[in-house]
This record gives structure tokens, sequence and C-alpha cells, in this order.
């Protein structure tokens, strides 16, 4: 965990990922204003203490809430992780317009191949399934079946594989967002983590996912 943090992670996840979104934020400099201000909430919660406190209570506090058979403490716990969570959301505020989606399926409608017709698995709603989609598109790049941080009034798709992969649950049988559990530096097997039912997988990420070429 330290070699692939250095030195910048905690115990609590999503902690490992605080040094790689300072390198992906260093890249984004000179880029779109949009992408810098996602580069600005990947590495707030280092450079604003106060809401790097907040962040860990909540990692710390959820599970004492939701496994406490103790009324009185949760009675106590349960205003100030309130408070916590209000405060990490108006700090996650420029992610106001962005969707996560899952493509599962597209194909061109035109012969110029300037307009595409996606369904999709919108993952931004209250539901940890996400809801389906359907949607046809004109002056985006070629979509395909993975998954996207997308601004679509602006034209914008930052593909998100393979630190987020749509994958098949086993015991379920049901399709769900699966999240890297660890940051993804190298090509080969990796553990990720189902958002909706905590189940874990192994899925393999290749050099070409990860823009490496040959």
């Amino acid at each position: 965990r330290a070699e692939t943090c250095d030195g910048a992670c905690e115990a609590s996840w999503p902690a490992p990922w605080r040094s790689l979104a300072h390198h992906a934020a260093r890249t984004l400099e000179g880029r779109d204003p949009r992408f810098r201000e996602l580069a600005a909430i990947a590495t707030s919660f280092d450079s604003d203490k106060p809401l790097h406190t907040t962040m860990d209570f909540i990692v710390g506090t959820v599970p004492r809430v939701t496994a406490s058979r103790d009324v009185a403490e949760t009675e106590r716990l349960l205003p100030r992780l309130e408070r916590a969570i209000r405060e990490l959301l108006a700090a996650l505020g420029p992610l106001r317009g962005w969707t996560l989606i899952a493509v599962t399926s597209s194909e061109f409608v035109d012969v110029g191949g300037t307009s595409q017709c996606i369904e999709y698995v919108d993952y931004t709603g209250p539901s940890a399934r996400g809801s389906h989609q359907r949607v046809t598109l004109s002056g985006y790049p070629g979509l395909g079946r993975f998954i996207y941080l997308v601004r679509w009034s602006e034209g914008i798709a930052i593909a998100l594989e393979p630190y987020a992969r749509r994958a098949r649950n086993e015991i379920s049988g049901d399709h769900e967002l699966f999240l890297a559990i660890e940051p993804i530096l190298k090509p080969g097997s990796h553990r990720y983590r189902a958002l909706a039912s905590g189940h874990e997988v192994v899925l393999q990420a290749t050099a070409k996912q990860l823009g490496e070429r040959r």
C-alpha cells in the first residue's frame, strides 16, 4: 500500500486513490476547465485539512452507526455524521452536470458515423444498481461498452476503464458496477468490489486499457 501511494494513503478506502488522483491532477494542468474542476475535487481532501478530517470521520463513523446496537451512541453520532455528509456534498459541487454511465450497446445510425444510438446504465441516481436508458448522440467520439463520466450538454466523455467496470456478479447473476479496490498501476489481475452488493471479483486489466503503447 505504501509503495503504490507515495505515503499519501491511510488505512481507509478510498484513501489508496489519493496519490493517484494527485498524479492525474498534474496531468490535467492546462486542459479543459471541466477537467481541472475534476482534478480540484480529487486533490481537495488533502489540500483542505478540515475536509480531509470530515472524510475520515465519515469513513470511520458509518460502520459504527450501522453495526451498533447502542441506541444512545447512535443518537449521539448521527447529528455530527449528518453535518459531515452535508459538508462533503457541498465540496462535491463541481460534479453537478456530470453523469456516471456504463454503455451496454452502441451503434452508429448514419452513414457518416456522426450519430450513434447507445443504451446505457445511469449510475448517477439514487439506486446503486443504476437505471437503464437509451439516447441518440451527435458530436461525440465513438462510445464503446465501457464506463464513462459524461457531460451530455458539452459533449465530454471520460473513460474510467479499467478503474471502474461493469461485470457480472456470479452469486446474484446480475451485472453490477465494480470499482477497483487498489489503484491499478500495471496490467494483470486486480481485485474489484461491487458498489451495490460489496461482492468482490478478480478482473484483468490490459496495457491498452491503461493507455500504454506497445
